[in-house]
């Protein structure tokens, strides 16, 4: 029984090893890719504000009228 125990907590460590250097590229990668991400996704969500805005304001200019 121990010994199986042994297997499975080397295998573990391994299987942690690889997940780690796994996750370095992929931090790596991602880190590279954070920043125009960033951009992307703060302009995106402006774009969809200001989209709110003018509907918001064009609804309440309707309401105004009628």
């Amino acid at each position: 029984m121990a010994a199986v125990g042994e297997k499975v907590m080397k295998r573990l460590i391994q299987l942690g090893a690889t997940m780690a250097i796994g996750a370095g590229v992929v931090s790596k990668a991602l880190y590279n890719g954070f920043f125009s991400w960033l951009v992307f996704s703060s302009l995106l969500f402006l774009s969809e504000q200001l989209n709110n805005v003018e509907l918001s304001s064009s609804s309440l200019i309707g309401t105004i009228n009628s």
